[in-house]
C-alpha cells in the first residue's frame, strides 16, 4: 500500500469502528513512520477522528506526531471544536508556537461554531489578517444569530465581496424581512450565480412576494433542483393546488423534496386520494413523507388507514407517535392511545399533554393525577388541563387550589375558573375573579359569556347588563350571539318577558326555534300566557305549542 492508498481510504471513512481499521491497517503497513519529517497520513487521522467524534483518539494521535506542523496544530483545534469542546480548542490555540492567518480563522470558527459570540468577537478584533474567510465567517455568525445591523456592517466592511458573502447577506436579509434591501443587494452584485438567483428567489417567496418569485423564476437564466423546489413550495403553500401541480408536472428531475412539497399540499387541504397516488409513485420515501400521510389521515379522522400507515413505517419519530396518540385521544380511543404511549421510547411535553387531557376528557381523575405525577415538567398547558379536569368534574375547592398553585398562569387558567364558579351559581365569586384578571391577559369573548352566565344565575339583570356594556365599550368586543342568548335567558328567569320578547325581535341574528322555546320555557315558568300565544303564531315548533299547552295546564 502506498501513501495515496492510505489517503483514498481515509476519505473514504463514515464511522469511528472503520476509522480503527484504516488506522491499524496503516500500522501493519508501516505508512505512518514520519520518513525526512513528513506527518500528512497521521495529520489525516488526527481529521478523521475528530470528523467521527472520538476527540480523545485524535488527541492520542496528534500527541504521537514527532515533526507537528501549523497543519497539525490546526486539525486538533478543529477536532475540539466540531465536537463542542471550545475550552480545549483554546487551550490547543494558546499552545501552538506561532499563530497564522488558518489558526487565527480556526479559533474564530471554534467559537462561531459553539455560538460564544462575544469571544469570536475578540479573535477577529484581534486579528491583524483577515482573508475573505475570515469576514465570511463573522458575517454568517452574525446573520444566523439574528444580528441583523452587526451583519451588515461586517458586510459593508468586508474589502472585497466574494460570490458567499453576497449570498450570505442576501439570504440574512430575506430571513428579517427586508426583502427590499435583499434586492438591492442582489441588483448591486456585478455577476451572479445560481445559488444568488436562487437566494433572491427564496427571499420573494419566503415573505409573501408571489409575483416578484415568479419573475425571477421566469428570468434566471438557470434552475437546479432548490430553485424548483423553491417555486414549487411557494405555490404549494399560496396559490393552491392547480398551480403547484402545473409546476410540479413541469419539472424535468424530481427529488424527494419535490415529492413531498406535492404530497403535503395535498395532505394539507384533505386531498388524500391525491396524496396517496403521490405517495405510491415516490421512488424513495423518507420519515417526512410517512409523517404526512399520517398526519393527513388522522386529520379527516381517518383512523383505520392512518394505522395502516404508522404499522407500515420503518421507522418513527415523536412527530409520528405523538400524531397517532392524538387521534386516538381526540376519537375517544384511551385504551388505543395509552398502548400507544406505553410503546414510546421518549416523549415530549406535547405528548405528555395529549394523553394528560385524554385522562381528564374521559373523566378518569385518579389517572389523570396518576399521571400528571409522574410527568417531568409541567407547563401551562398541563396545569390548564388539570384545573379543567377539576372544575369539569365538580371539585371547584380543588380546581381552585390547583389555580392558586400554578406557576404561571394565562387567559384559559382564568376563564376555566370563572367558568367553574359561574356554572354553579356562585357570582360573587365568579365576578371578584374576572376583576382580577391581570392586564397582560385582557378577557375575550369566553370570559364574558361566563361572566354573563354567573349573572343569569344570581338572577342580576342590572349587573347582566352592565357586564354587556362593558364588554362592548371597555374591551371593543362585539357581542355574538351567545351573549345575546345569556342575556335572553336573564331576562326569561327574571321574569322580564317583555325585554326578552324584544331582545329576540331586534337582535342582529336570525332568532331560531331554540331562542323562541328558551323564551317560551321563562313564560310557562311565569304562568304569562299572554307572551306564550303571541310566539305560537311567530314560531312553526312543535315544542313551543307543548310548552303553551303546559302553561295553561
Amino acid at each position: 500500500m502506498k501513501v495515496a492508498d492510505g489517503i483514498a481510504i481515509i476519505k473514504s471513512c463514515k464511522s469511528l469502528s472503520m476509522a480503527q481499521n484504516i488506522h491499524s491497517q496503516l500500522i501493519r503497513e508501516n505508512l505512518l513512520e514520519e520518513r525526512n519529517g513528513d506527518s500528512f497520513l497521521k495529520n489525516k487521522l488526527v481529521e478523521l477522528y475528530g470528523r467521527c467524534g472520538s476527540v480523545e483518539a485524535a488527541r492520542r494521535m496528534f500527541d504521537a506526531i514527532k515533526h507537528k506542523d501549523s497543519y497539525s496544530w490546526v486539525l486538533m483545534l478543529t477536532a475540539y471544536a466540531q465536537n463542542g469542546h471550545v475550552y480545549l480548542a483554546k487551550k490547543v490555540f494558546d499552545a501552538m508556537p506561532y499563530h497564522c492567518l488558518v489558526s487565527w480563522t480556526a479559533m474564530l470558527s471554534a467559537f462561531v461554531r459553539c455560538g460564544d459570540l462575544n469571544h469570536a468577537k475578540e479573535v477577529f478584533d484581534y486579528m491583524q489578517e483577515r482573508n475573505i474567510i475570515t469576514w465570511v465567517v463573522m458575517l454568517s455568525a452574525y446573520a444566523q444569530s439574528g444580528h441583523i445591523h452587526k451583519a451588515h456592517e461586517i458586510f459593508q466592511r468586508i474589502p472585497e465581496y466574494n460570490m458567499v458573502s453576497w449570498t450570505v447577506m442576501i439570504r440574512t436579509l430575506s430571513q428579517a424581512g427586508l426583502v427590499l434591501e435583499a434586492k438591492r443587494i442582489f441588483d448591486s452584485m456585478p455577476e451572479r450565480d445560481i445559488v444568488s438567483w436562487t437566494g433572491i428567489l427564496t427571499a420573494y417567496a419566503q415573505n409573501g412576494h408571489l409575483h416578484e418569485a415568479k419573475n425571477v423564476f421566469d428570468t434566471m437564466p438557470e434552475r437546479n433542483r432548490i430553485s424548483w423546489n423553491t417555486f414549487l413550495s411557494v405555490n404549494a403553500q399560496n396559490c393552491g393546488l392547480q398551480e403547484a401541480k402545473i409546476v410540479f408536472s413541469s419539472m424535468q428531475e424530481r427529488c424527494i423534496v419535490s415529492y413531498n412539497e406535492m404530497l403535503f399540499a395535498y395532505a394539507r387541504l384533505g386531498h388524500m386520494g391525491d396524496a396517496k397516488c403521490v405517495f405510491d409513485s415516490m421512488p424513495e420515501w423518507d420519515l417526512f413523507s410517512w409523517n404526512t400521510m399520517l398526519y393527513g389521515y388522522t386529520e379527516l379522522s381517518k383512523l383505520y388507514e392512518a394505522g395502516v400507515v404508522f404499522n407500515s413505517m420503518c421507522e418513527r419519530d415523536t412527530v409520528s407517535w405523538t400524531t397517532m396518540l392524538t387521534a386516538y385521544t381526540r376519537a375517544g380511543h384511551l385504551e388505543e392511545a395509552f398502548c400507544i404511549f406505553q410503546q414510546m421510547e421518549r416523549y415530549d411535553q406535547v405528548t405528555c399533554n395529549s394523553m394528560l387531557l385524554a385522562f381528564s376528557c374521559k373523566g378518569y381523575m385518579r389517572e389523570a393525577l396518576r399521571f400528571s405525577f409522574q410527568m417531568v415538567e409541567r407547563d401551562t398547558v398541563s396545569w390548564n388541563t388539570i384545573l379543567l379536569a377539576y372544575a369539569q368534574s365538580g371539585h371547584r375547592d380543588t380546581a381552585r387550589r390547583v389555580f392558586d398553585s400554578m406557576p404561571v398562569s394565562d387567559l384559559v387558567s382564568w376563564n376555566t375558573m370563572v367558568a367553574a364558579y359561574a356554572q354553579k351559581g356562585h357570582f360573587l365569586e365568579a365576578v371578584e375573579l374576572f376583576h382580577h384578571i391581570p392586564m397582560t391577559e385582557k378577557p375575550n369573548e369566553i370570559t364574558f359569556v361566563e361572566v354573563l352566565l354567573a349573572s343569569t344565575h344570581h338572577g342580576s339583570v342590572a349587573n347582566g347588563l352592565h357586564y354587556l356594556q362593558s364588554m362592548q365599550c371597555d374591551y371593543n368586543i362585539k357581542a355574538s350571539k351567545q351573549h345575546y342568548c345569556e342575556i335572553l335567558d336573564l331576562f326569561g328567569r327574571a321574569g322580564h318577558l317583555g325585554d326578552a320578547e324584544q331582545l329576540i325581535k331586534s337582535m342582529p341574528f336570525v332568532p331560531e326555534d331554540l331562542d323562541w322555546t328558551c323564551f317560551l320555557a321563562a313564560c310557562k315558568n311565569q304562568k304569562n300566557v299572554r307572551h306564550g300565544s303571541q310566539v305560537t303564531l311567530i314560531s312553526d315548533n312543535g315544542a313551543a305549542y307543548i310548552l303553551l299547552a303546559n302553561a295553561w295546564s
